[in-house]
Parts: structure tokens; sequence; C-alpha cells
């Protein structure tokens, strides 16, 4: 059997070669036979020269395996899984002439379980003529990445990275699996989903006890599984075999529970009304309605078998769990599976006071296990949402949305205060790119609605997609209260960047209005002026008092900037190679914003940063040749902390 492989490449770590290399030439007549255990010719064979017919046959002793390469001059040390393009399992397998090319690389487990390379030199005249050599490093040993919730996606290494027996779990990493089913996944009908597949297993220990997970999808990347529901709670390990080779073990925490939200465009939960309809910018949630939360990770439930669709609909009420949006409780109706294993529903009622606009946050918490970030819409009456602040209003996003291609443009101005270090900088800049619209529209908004804060943790990846640089002219000139600048073009790879050093004076404390426009038109954005605020005499008054964070409640404190359209409020840490981060939006006038328990729990303790900045009306702007302008002003103040 064959399969063409489409894999990351990752370099092996091979170890010495046992013998040195070894030049064979192979006739046609006899099927001279080569032993890549001893380098010896004529010996009990691995792989045989086919006399007659030509092509060369994997003879093996039932557990042997040879991998065919489509590189042609490949180092011996750098043989990849992207060197590699057909898989071969089995006892007297052949490859035909025709794939038998000069340069073409096979590696091979022999019949004692070493590893050979062999490059093929020569094909010509009924001679095939072979160098090999053996190394014993198994060059497709399995290797776990990560394993996360397969919704939730939190990096290992954060505080709410645990994950909850009977919940569908995402392995990443290389070699994973000789079976790749595509884009499929594999059904939970009778018999159900089954523990072994193609010699691949799942294996998770936790307190001694070692269980086999039920696997729904495999590749060699990827695998997705059930962590069965019996799992008890503790540190464990998990390892793959592929074919009787196993990873290294992985180590993962359980908890009782810990719930992963599915999201979708990045930052929006997929929530249901009572209907199944989807809960968006135009079916938008209402106070005191019933919605349903799709996600994974309620916890275990003795009575399903994690296999068998369709699971047992029971009710959990055993899992202490509590469900926020925008801060305020939502009753809890059910928790508990949907028919699918694995998979879960969470049906709650909203409260009457839940706050309202188009990125209300959403959060599912299991003691201080805080769910993914993500947001829904909430309309206080209708379907649609709205932010008064944003004119990024659902009608444009879905007019923008709808376009195959995006011309966007970005202009900012702001005064930057480094506390810690003393320093003050003054940016002016702006920014010129096209691209899918669903790759730019994902990254226009990713902000709270105001008066709410959100995790960034376990988004979803951006849509794939590039940017290339648009064109607005050699130069774009910005006129100040007492000075102007001139910002001048550099063109990157993915952008069109304009930008000048600033004096500190350019802009004063107490902000003022700021003019943009290019006096020449650029080859793909002609001419244009927008006017632009910076926040007056903004302060941030209690930075001293935030060098420690506390996990339980942080408050914010700031005056002035009475021209902002609000304040946002932004922190960032990293532990373990993990990173996470939390923003909020305040109204200006409230002077004080407290982070909440539930959002700084997210956040790994340790060193970290915060940012707070008023930031002016956000706005649009036009230009002939852009199909979305957007320009801010703002005074940034940041500071190391530790959480």
């Amino acid at each position: 059997m064959q399969r063409t492989l489409a894999l990351t490449a990752v370099a092996l770590c091979l170890l010495s070669p046992a013998w040195a290399d070894v030049t064979a030439t192979v006739g046609m007549s006899g099927g001279t036979s080569l032993d890549l255990d001893t380098g010896a010719i004529g010996a009990t064979a691995d792989l045989l020269r086919i006399a007659g017919g030509g092509g060369l046959a994997a003879v093996g002793n039932g557990t042997g395996m040879v991998f065919f390469g489509s590189t042609g001059t490949t180092p011996f040390d750098s043989i990849t899984q992207a060197n590699l393009s057909v898989l071969t399992y089995g006892v007297g397998v052949t490859f035909p002439d025709s794939l038998l090319t000069p340069g073409r690389i096979i590696a091979a487990r022999t019949k004692t379980g070493k590893y050979s390379k062999i490059v093929i030199t020569a094909n010509a005249g009924g001679t095939l003529v072979l160098v090999f050599n053996t190394f014993t490093a198994n060059p497709l040993t399995p290797t776990i990445n990560s394993v996360q919730n397969n919704y939730g996606q939190i990096p290992a290494g954060l505080p709410n990275s645990a994950l909850a027996p009977g919940s569908l779990i995402f392995i990443k990493g290389s070699n994973l699996s000789s079976v790749n089913d595509g884009q499929t996944l594999r059904s939970s009908a009778a018999p159900g989903l089954q523990n072994t597949i193609g010699g691949v297993s799942v294996t998770v220990t936790v307190n001694g006890i070692s269980l086999n997970c039920p696997l729904y999808y495999l590749s060699p990347t990827q695998i997705n599984a059930v962590l069965p529901g019996s799992t008890p709670v503790g540190k464990g390990t998990i390892f793959v075999t592929n074919n009787q080779d196993k990873s290294a073990t992985f180590s993962i925490s359980v908890a009782q529970s810990s719930f992963g939200i599915i999201n979708y465009n990045g930052t929006l939960a997929a929530t249901y009304d009572a209907n199944n309809a989807l809960i968006t910018s135009f079916n938008a949630a209402n106070p005191g309605q019933t919605i349903m939360i799709w996600g994974s990770g309620v916890g275990g439930d003795a009575a399903n078998d994690d296999r068998l669709f369709p699971q047992k609909t029971n009710n959990l009420v055993n899992v202490p769990m509590q469900v926020l949006v925008g801060q305020r409780p939502a009753t809890i109706l059910y928790r508990g599976r949907s028919q699918f294993p694995g998979v879960d529903q969470i049906v709650v009622t909203l409260p009457s006071n839940v706050p309202t606009g188009c990125y209300v946050p959403l959060q599912v918490i299991t003691g201080e296990i805080v769910s993914n970030g993500v947001t829904i819409p909430v309309a206080a009456s209708g379907k649609t949402c709205a932010d008064p602040d944003d004119p990024l209003t659902p009608a444009v996003l879905r007019t923008l949305s709808a376009k195959a291609t995006l011309r966007l443009g970005f202009l900012a101005v702001g005064r930057n205060i480094d506390v810690s270090s003393g320093s003050t900088t003054v940016g002016v800049e702006g920014d010129f790119r096209t691209g899918t619209a669903l790759y730019l529209t994902y990254q226009v908004n990713y902000l709270p609605s105001v008066g709410n804060c959100v995790t960034q943790s376990g988004r979803s990846p951006y849509p794939t997609g590039t940017t290339n640089p648009l064109d607005a002219g050699p130069a774009i000139n910005v006129t100040g209260l007492t000075s102007s600048l001139t910002l001048n073009r550099k063109i990157f790879t993915n952008s069109t960047g304009y930008a000048a050093a600033a004096p500190l004076s350019f802009i004063p404390a107490t902000g003022g209005d700021f003019v943009f426009f290019n006096p020449t038109a650029g080859t793909d954005v002609q001419q244009f002026s927008t006017t632009v605020s910076v926040p007056s005499n903004f302060t941030w008054t209690n930075s001293a008092a935030l060098a420690t964070v506390d996990r339980q409640g942080a408050t914010f404190t700031w005056s002035g900037g009475s021209t902002a359209a609000y304040v946002s409020i932004l922190g960032s840490a990293t532990a373990d190679g993990s990173s996470a981060s939390f923003s909020c939006r305040a109204p200006t006038g409230a002077g004080q914003f407290t982070v909440p328990s539930s959002v700084l729990l997210a956040m790994p303790p340790g060193p970290g940063l915060l940012y707070i900045e008023a930031v002016s009306s956000q706005q649009s702007f036009s230009a002939p040749g852009l199909d979305w302008g957007n320009l801010w002003g703002h005074v940034t103040f940041t500071r190391s902390t530790r959480f």
C-alpha cells in the first residue's frame, strides 16, 4: 500500500552510523540482495532487485517498514518527513523502476530494528547502483509537541491548561500516525470510536492508571481523541504509539472540569438560540434569553463510554461550575454531553442585567480554571448588536467580509510613556495593505465592548492568508498644533509603511488635532485628508501600586483624557514558553476600572507587562482606492509588573 504524505518537516536526531557507506551494484539476474543489518551483499535480504520485471522489493520479516523518498540530494543527517513521499508497510512490497530515479532516497527499518538510508545513484541497463548506510535512530519516531483541549486550546504551562475527563483533546506533533484521515472525522456511530486504528493508539496514565483514548481523527501531525471519562484527576502523562514505535511521554494535568468553548473568527463563541440558530451580530442574544454553549470539558460521566453515539445526556449537576456573561452570572440549566462523545453543551439563561454590545465576554469557570476567552453579541432588544464607540458596525463588517479582497489603511499618532524606564516617545505612523477579506477582517476588531475584559489565550488561529503593500504616495504629511512632519514611504513585503522621527514637542500634554494628508497620490491610494485628535492630559495615577498584580482583582485609576472615546487596559505574560494576555475597555469618565479575577486567573504567575491608554474616538477615513481606513490618537503608559 502506498500513501502520499504532506507533512511538516521535522529534522531528525540521527545517531552515528554503525558502519561506513557501502556501494552495491545490483543486476536483474538472480535477484541480488542487500542485508541492511550487516552491509553484506547476497545475504538474507531486506531489499531485493526483481529479476525480469524491473523494480525493487522490500522483503522484511513482517514487521519491517520501507519509506520511499522524493527528494534528490538530501544529506544523510537531514532526512525528514517532508523528504519522504510514499510510505509502505509489510512483506513483498515492490517499487517499479519508474520510481527508482537517481538521487531518490529510501529509508528502511531492518529485521533487527535498525534503520538504514539508501540513496539510488544509478539505474540503467538492468543495473541498479545503491549507496546505503545504517543508523539506529528511528526516522519517524512519534513526537508530541502539545496536548490541549480541542476547543479551548490553552497552551501547556498556563494556569487554565488542565484537561477534563471525557473531553475532546487535540494532540499536535510529528510522525503521530501513518494513517491520514484528510478532512474526515471518524464516525462515533455503532460500533463507535476505536482505541487503535492502523497501529496507532493514544495512552494516558494518571495516578498509576493507564487508559486508551478513543480516536476521532488521525494524521501524521495531529490526533483528535477523547480523554476517557474515568481518567483520574491529577498530574499524568500521555504518549502515542505508531506501529510499535512509541513517543516520549508528554506531561498533562487533569482536573475535574476544564471547559473549552468552540469559537470562530477568533473571538465569537459558538452559541445557539432555542431555534438552533447561531448567535451573531444580526441574531444577537437578549437579556433573559436561554442559549446553548458548545464546547468540551464539562467533566467525566460514568454513564457514558466515550465511544458511541448517541451519548446519554445527563445533567452533571455534581460538577461545580459558573458561567459569566459580561461578568454577570448566568443561570445554568444543563451541563453535560451532547449526543457526541467528547462534545459537550451548557445551557444557560442570560441575566436580566447582562451588558450589551457586539463583543460581550463569555466565560465558563470551575474553581480557578477559566475557559478560553470568547465573546457573544448581546442587544438590549431586537437582534442587531451595537457598540456606539466603534465605527466598524455589524453592517460595515458584513460588507467588508463579503469582499474577496480588502484594501485597508491605518493611521495613528500618540505619545508613549514607559513608567519603568521613565522614557517618553512620540509615534506617528501609517500602514497600507491589501489581502483576503477573511484574513483582514479577523484582525480589525479584537477588543471587547466597552466596560468588559476578554482573555486572548486560546483564540482560534488566524485564517490563512497573506497581505501585500498598497502605495499611498511617496510621503504622508502630518500637521500638528505647532509643527509638521513628513512620513516617508517604506515598502515592506506585506505592507507599505510611513513613519518619521518625531520630537516630544510634536504632541503637547494638552493633546489636540492632527491632520494626515498625502500631497501626491500613490499608484493604489489617491489623495486624502483626515483629522484625528490625541486625548488631553491623560495620566495613569496608580501605576506604582501595580508593580505587582493581585490575581484576585486589580484596579487601575487615571485622570484626564476627556476627549478619549474609551480607556484600553491590557496585560501580557509568558511562562514555560506559553503566552497569555487580556484586554479591557473602560469608559473614560469613570476614572477607574477593576480587572476581575476571572480574567487575571488565566495569567501565568511571574513577570509581565501592563498597558493603559486613552484612545480617541475611533473613526474611519475615506480615500479613493481604499475599502476601509482607520485612524486613532492615543496616550499610552506601560510598565513591567509581576502577576
